[in-house]
């Protein structure tokens, strides 16, 4: 029972997130992801109390399953260079599974700003606990600071990259190769001088 249940709210999650990487959030409509998923209009209402409620779990019920899947591809590695490099191609092949999930966080912040902000937060905890690993410590304040400046410049390098030269008809098809070089070349490189010029005190790569 309970496996069935979760299947059907699965099914509802993955319902909408595809309707509204083809028409938005304002095309998705409860009539059509019930349609889709093939279950009963009132069914919908046994996981979800309303269409907002739907909106509002849909982009961190999906960050939830891209950052895991992250988090999984760089263990083992060493070096700034081979976590970068897994990330970002763990990142995209999620992305590619999933092309839907550009237009659901570009349009989220309007239609779900719930979901946009945990989507946020979640996101630079995850490029914080990656930064501190390569050695940024950031006790004081001023660290501190540095520290956000840093997952700031990570996080919008990626999607404006995803924006310029990885999408069609607002899906994610990848990055080229050309593209994901200099992305490499130029973070990594920007990351390895801050750290050796004392961004962080303790690094693990030492």
């Amino acid at each position: 029972m309970l496996e069935r249940t979760a299947a059907t709210r699965a099914a509802i999650l993955d319902a909408a997130a595809k309707l509204v990487g083809q028409h938005g959030y304002a095309g998705c409509s409860i009539a059509k992801v019930t349609a889709d998923a093939n279950i009963a209009h009132g069914t919908f209402y046994l996981h979800f109390k309303s269409q907002q409620q739907l909106f509002d779990e849909l982009l961190p019920s999906i960050t939830s399953e891209l950052l895991d899947s992250i988090a999984a591809a760089m263990r083992g590695a060493t070096g700034i260079y081979d976590l970068e490099q897994r990330s970002l191609q763990a990142n995209l092949e999620f992305l590619k599974m999933h092309p839907y999930l550009y237009r659901v966080i570009s349009e989220a912040e309007i239609h779900a700003p719930v979901a946009f902000a945990r989507y946020i937060d979640e996101v630079s905890s995850r490029y914080k606990r990656f930064l501190r690993r390569i050695g940024f410590i950031g006790q004081d304040d001023e660290a501190s600071m540095e520290l956000e400046a840093f997952v700031t410049i990570l996080e919008g390098a990626r999607m404006r990259l995803l924006m310029r030269f990885g999408l069609e008809d607002n899906l994610i098809v990848g990055l080229p190769d050309p593209v994901i070089h200099a992305y490499l070349t130029f973070v990594v490189g920007g990351l390895e001088a801050a750290v050796k010029s004392g961004a962080g005190q303790e690094s693990l790569l030492q």
